[in-house]
């Protein structure tokens, strides 16, 4: 379930040394809104919504390890996202909007 996964992402976030307090807390909104928005998904489209919780969490992974190894690339998963949020964007605005802004602040960290 959707909800499940982004839980972890919500405790990774929690437990991440390398992220300052105020990135912190800006992610950890953005996973509510998420969690919220995927909430909503599930009861249209369940396999869908796990389905993007799962991508979350493999671009989330990618740029943590990006955040301590040089060498990691976190362009698929990403991207992947992206693509997967793009199908939504007539129907599911909101959920965009907010996969949207997890991937700028992720930019916006160096990943």
């Amino acid at each position: 379930m959707g909800t499940e996964t982004i839980k972890k992402l919500e405790e990774k976030i929690q437990n991440n040394t390398a992220l300052g307090k105020a990135k912190k807390a800006e992610l950890l909104e953005l996973m509510g809104n998420l969690k919220l928005e995927l909430e909503q998904l599930q009861k249209t489209d369940s396999r869908k919504a796990k389905a993007i919780a799962e991508l979350a969490e493999t671009s989330t992974q990618k740029a943590f390890d990006a955040l301590t190894a040089v060498d990691v690339s976190s362009e698929t998963p990403l991207k992947e996202l992206e693509t997967s949020v793009e199908e939504f964007e007539v129907s599911h605005p909101r959920l965009v909007r907010v996969i949207n802004r997890i991937c700028i602040m992720l930019s916006s960290i160096g990943i």
